[in-house]
């Protein structure tokens, strides 16, 4: 894999951006800050989105760059000869990111959305974003860190880079799958049944669902022949019965046809007497006619009498309601000066509600930040603990196995480093708990200061809550008193009004005792016009009732005749309730004898049913025994075959590292003899990749060389892992290398030899990338990009 271009819109500090990469060494230099590694950060966030960027997405957009404008990242790419272009944006105030991957100039992306192309980039690159940066990036940090590391870190470390830690896992992998399967093994032989028992009662079942079989033919025949007889009896059983229903309904209308004509009768007599009586009542009408216009004459006078009474009551009325509203406007002129004398406090209690109010919040601030700080100190306590209890852990599984316990990198045992290893976990657990002990006292004063100060605001709160109801309660003193007000004007003009009405009425004379004597008079004369009215009423209806009489004549006489037709239909049946009787008799014994063959016919086929049941389970039983025998000697094999591949994970992982090691130190000491120009030809590493460089041939240890020759020998030994892992990878190639800061601690004679070095590497990496702030190698570099400051922005200038 080689970079084209690198095209950058709103980025971080660039506004825009075009890079083309040729295949040379190419420096990237500028001061501190400039934004070098920003150039970086752009190719991984366009490979790998936001799991390769180091700025979170709302700060990747260019500072005062337009709402409208995206930010936007673009970056082509070969490998294996064909070519790739990545596009990731952010765009709108949401700062929704959207990306696309093209292939070989096509208009139509290969992959969209961020899921999409991060999971066709690893497919393509054959690496996912942590591998891809393994391989590729060498910083001054991890090269100093790399001599300076305890043994055992450095083997996870350089285990790291050069993909041991896949074949750790894949032996995990190996490990699980072999326990689940022996846990299978041991539930499966567990309940594994007998064969040769299930066969046998297998064919012992066979034989009771054949008896079965053949009882179940012999009631069903049975069950046929009873059928035929119980339909023979319900026939005849049906045709009498439809005889006597016959009999039954003819019969309850010949006592209908009775009742009914008795009826009648009886109705005739009454409307005939009813007749006469209202022919004698038209005597009586002609004698109480006269008597109508009397009552309307008493009544019309009545009516003149009442009126005047009720005028001299009204204004009776009138002058005790007065009276009363008097009274009334009174009580409420004292309870309106009883309650101003109420509302005297509320000119005072704004002030109280605000000073308490500000005491109120200081505590609140004060309770809060003493929470804040024994949280603070909590998390520091309990991680001290947890960081205790995993090294109290470790420190144990290692004394329990001693010095044969494997190391976690090499799976080699520790030996003579057994009891470096404790008394480093011994420091390290004194030095905790002397670090618990200086923050206990701290924690408890915390916490009384804070029990002190959450008091302290309870007891202002508790004030604030009592300041509120004596508001409340005074507001509703005013509403009270607003009220009382409106009703004591409300009464005033009450009775203001009623005072001019009585004034205005004068006196009303009345005369009780002649409206009582018309009183009497029209009662007596009320009750005969009420009789007249009824008589009258009862009167007029004398030509319907002689209507009805007629009609009544004609009902009697259809009721005969149907009763003769009715009583000669009876005669016509020949019903007799004994033959009746006798043929449900023999129909209810023919339909007991058909239900108990059912049931036989039922408790056959339910015999046979559960035979067969029994039969199909024995079936499923054998058939599943069989299966999971099979299943447990597959199992078995498998299980053989993983502890075997787990054995052989093993092994593979102890060859791969030691024929890794020595290749490593020889591609280091070709890289060093070209940095050295012949100085040093050979860097050899131990099992821990402790470095050691031949001088004048002898064996010598890391640390007798000077800073500069330190960090040289690291990057050595970086820049040979990166090769290693290519060739390693069984992919194509990533034919580029990016080295951050390494001429850091080298003189300018040792910077020139490295640069001379990074040419030759040129055989292996089409592409190096030196990223450095050192002003003093530009001119020695075939390729520079030169980042500078222009105000807020960054910009790149190629040299």
């Amino acid at each position: 894999m080689i970079l084209k271009h690198l095209r950058l819109r709103n980025f971080r500090r660039y506004a825009e951006l075009m890079l083309e990469f040729p295949e040379n060494v190419i420096g990237i230099i500028g001061r501190n800050g400039a934004g070098k590694s920003t150039l970086l950060e752009a190719i991984g966030w366009a490979l790998y989105g936001s799991y390769a960027a180091r700025t979170e997405k709302p700060l990747m957009r260019r500072q005062h760059a337009p709402a409208s404008e995206p930010c936007e990242v673009e970056l082509a790419f070969a490998i294996a000869g064909e070519d790739y272009r990545v596009v990731r944006s952010i765009r709108g105030v949401a700062g929704n990111v959207e990306a696309a991957l093209y292939h070989a100039g096509q208009p139509e992306p290969i992959a969209l959305r961020e899921t999409g192309v991060n999971d066709e980039i690893a497919h393509v690159l054959g690496l996912d974003r942590k591998s891809f940066e393994v391989s590729i990036f060498a910083k001054q940090k991890e090269l100093a860190a790399l001599s300076s590391l305890p043994d055992e870190k450095r083997q996870k470390l350089i285990s790291r880079l050069i993909a041991l830690e896949a074949i750790d896992l894949a032996r995990q992998k190996v490990s699980a799958e072999a326990l689940q399967k022996r846990k299978f093994l041991e539930g499966a032989r567990a309940h594994q049944a007998n064969l040769d028992e299930l066969q046998k009662q297998l064919d012992m079942q066979l034989g009771r669902c054949e008896a079965a079989q053949q009882t179940l033919r012999a009631q069903q025949n049975e069950e046929q022949r009873v059928h035929v007889a119980l339909e023979k009896a319900r026939a005849l059983l049906e045709e009498e019965t439809q005889r006597r229903d016959r009999f039954n309904r003819l019969n309850a209308e010949m006592n209908t046809l009775l009742g009914q004509l008795h009826i009648m009768r009886q109705q005739y007599l009454q409307q005939d007497e009813q007749k006469r009586d209202l022919l004698a009542q038209q005597v009586r009408i002609a004698e109480l006619q006269p008597m109508r216009m009397q009552a309307l004459q008493l009544k019309q006078e009545k009516a003149t009498l009442e009126v005047a009474h009720r005028k001299a009551l009204a204004l009776k009325g009138k002058r005790e309601i007065a009276e009363n509203l008097a009274n009334q406007t009174l009580a409420l002129q004292a309870d309106v000066e009883n309650l101003k004398q109420q509302l005297e406090p509320l000119r005072t209690l704004p002030e109280k509600e605000q000073e308490t109010e500000k005491r109120w919040l200081q505590a609140q601030s004060e309770v809060q930040q003493y929470r804040e700080e024994e949280k603070r100190l909590l998390a520091i306590l309990n991680s001290i603990e947890t960081r205790g209890r995993d090294l109290k852990e470790k420190k144990q599984r290692v004394s329990e196995l001693g010095a044969d316990s494997p190391c976690p990198v090499c799976t080699r045992p520790l030996r003579e480093h057994f009891a470096t290893v404790v008394a480093e976990f011994e420091r390290t657990l004194a030095d905790l708990r002397a670090e618990y002990q200086k923050h206990v006292p701290q924690k408890k004063e915390i916490a009384a200061e804070l029990l002190a100060a959450e008091q302290a605001e309870a007891a202002l709160q508790n004030e604030r809550r009592r300041l509120s109801a004596e508001r409340s309660q005074l507001h509703a003193q005013q509403e009270r008193m607003a009220t009382q007000l409106k009703r004591l004007s409300d009464l005033q003009a009450q009775a203001l009004a009623l005072q001019r009405e009585v004034q205005e009425s004068g006196v009303v004379p009345i005369d009780e005792a002649r409206l009582r004597e018309v009183g009497a008079a029209l009662e007596l004369l009320e009750k005969k016009v009420q009789e007249l009215t009824h008589l009258e009423g009862r009167v007029a209806s004398l030509p319907a009732l002689e209507a009805r009489l007629v009609q009544l004549q004609d009902k009697v006489r259809q009721l005969n005749a149907r009763h003769l037709e009715v009583h000669q239909e009876l005669d016509n049946l020949q019903y007799h309730e004994e033959v009746f009787s006798n043929h449900k008799h023999a129909f209810a014994e023919t339909q007991a004898a058909h239900s108990r063959s059912q049931k036989l016919v039922g408790d056959a086929q339910a015999a046979l049913a559960a035979a067969e049941a029994d039969m199909r389970h024995l079936e499923r039983a054998l058939e599943q025994a069989r299966e999971r025998a099979a299943a447990i000697a597959q199992t078995q094999h498998e299980v053989n075959l993983l502890e075997t591949l787990q054995e052989y994970f093993k092994e593979f992982r102890v060859e791969l590292a030691g024929r890794l090691r020595p290749l490593i130190a020889a591609r280091a000491s070709e890289i060093l003899r070209l940095a050295t120009n012949g100085r040093y030809t050979l860097l050899d590493l131990d099992e821990s990749y402790n470095i050691f460089l031949y001088d004048q041939n002898q064996r010598f240890e890391l640390q007798r060389f000077s800073g500069g020759e330190q960090d040289l020998l690291n990057l050595c030994l970086r820049v040979a892992i990166s090769q290693v892992i290519a060739q390693r990878s069984g992919r194509p190639p990533l034919q580029f290398i990016v080295l951050d800061e390494v001429f850091g601690s080298q003189d300018e004679e040792r910077k020139l030899l490295l640069l001379s070095t990074l040419q030759h590497l040129t055989s292996y990496f089409r592409q190096v990338f030196l990223i450095t702030h050192e002003q003093s190698i530009k001119d020695s570099l075939p390729v520079v990009f030169e980042v500078e400051m222009v105000g807020e922005l960054s910009e790149v200038k190629v040299r």
